[in-house]
């Protein structure tokens, strides 16, 4: 990223414009393999091969950039490019998210932080290191009788040069890009070797983004209890609520609708009341309540008399403690790696929220 416009813009003659636009392959190339890794990685949980093969990748790419020549064109660059950038878009992010999964939840800032650290210490040694690989090669290269003077030239003015002397200068400058190139290749095979001692922890489950805002929002000054808790209120919110209800009903072992299913949940949260209360106290139309209540009283779940109170029956009491029971199972079993049997204040977290359920009424499923 650093040099490529030195090549485009002293070998190949190119405005400064031009060769921030010849860089677009190479950032499209990250865009693309790092959305796709992301989904790939969230659907099946495993994150190993992408650095492996974003590596090779890179490593395929920077070696291509090794042997570019001034009669190179500018479409062998941007393929060249095209390919770099398609090795660190499967690099970059899932190493972080390798590293956050690695790691108890408590330690998650200072590992990430930390990544970023050592990935800004590494830009900076690598941009000093390749820099001196140029700086001397440039200055070997021009090292000749009457050729000193050429050190000092800027590239603006290259062209200004006489033929003679202006295909020497880029002749050097080439002989002095491509050593740069070879080491980062070296250095990204490194890397690939490396990649394949990356230990592989099961992905651990965690909270789908809330936005683009949450991304760039100011730092919350919040504790690791209450950043779990957001995390286990975001993976029950509406858009996962069908989700959730259908891991209870599968954990519980009974064929209840979503609907029937929460409308148990909320019986057994509340003192004995009528539906007209209970719509008002949800926010709910009683049209909306009525369905999956007639249902549980159709099963023999909940029972209601005229203008009497909702209750459960003695079975429906029961099979409420069983969706409980399973939802803080559940819940459980989310947090597991963060081991809440060792922290009282998760424990009551998991139990508040498996009490809780969801908030809202899911509708009938669209078929």
């Amino acid at each position: 990223m650093t040099f490529l416009p030195i090549y485009l813009q002293v070998v190949k003659g190119v405005s400064p414009s031009t060769s921030g636009l010849m860089l677009m392959p190479m950032m499209l190339g990250m865009l693309v393999t790092s959305i796709i890794s992301g989904r790939l990685i969230s659907r099946f949980g495993r994150y190993k091969l992408f650095p492996i093969i974003g590596t090779a990748t890179m490593t395929f790419g920077l070696g291509a950039l090794s042997l570019l020549s001034i009669e190179s064109s500018p479409w062998h660059t941007a393929i060249d490019a095209l390919w770099l950038g398609l090795g660190m878009g499967m690099v970059m992010q899932v190493l972080i998210i390798a590293v956050q999964n690695s790691v108890d939840y408590k330690h998650l800032g200072v590992a990430t932080s930390g990544t970023m650290l050592f990935r800004s210490l590494g830009g900076a040694l690598g941009v000093a290191m390749f820099g001196a690989i140029f700086a001397n090669g440039l200055h070997a290269q021009l090292a000749g009788p009457g050729m000193e003077f050429l050190s000092t030239v800027l590239p603006s003015a290259v062209r200004g040069l006489p033929p003679s002397l202006h295909l020497e200068y880029i002749t050097a400058v080439m002989a002095a890009l491509q050593p740069v190139f070879l080491a980062a290749a070296v250095v990204s095979a490194f890397g690939f070797a490396l990649a394949w001692l990356l230990h592989e922890s099961p992905l651990r489950e965690g909270a789908a983004p809330e936005g683009m805002g949450e991304s760039f929002a100011m730092p919350r000054d919040a504790t690791s209890l209450e950043e779990l808790e957001r995390i286990v209120t975001v993976l029950v919110a509406h858009e996962n609520r069908w989700r959730v209800y259908a891991d209870l009903a599968r954990r519980v072992g009974i064929d209840l609708p979503p609907p029937e299913l929460w409308m148990l949940a909320r019986l057994g949260e509340r003192e004995p009341m009528t539906l007209a209360s209970l719509s008002a106290e949800l926010k709910i139309p009683e049209q909306q309540l009525k369905p999956p209540l007639d249902a549980l009283c159709d099963r023999g779940i909940a029972e209601k008399r005229t203008d009497g109170p909702l209750r459960l029956t003695p079975a429906g009491i029961a099979l409420r403690d069983r969706v409980v029971a399973a939802r803080r199972q559940g819940l459980a079993d989310m947090l597991a790696r963060w081991k809440p049997e060792q922290h009282p204040d998760v424990l009551a977290l998991i139990e508040r929220m498996a009490q809780a359920l969801t908030g809202d009424l899911p509708a009938p499923k669209a078929a």
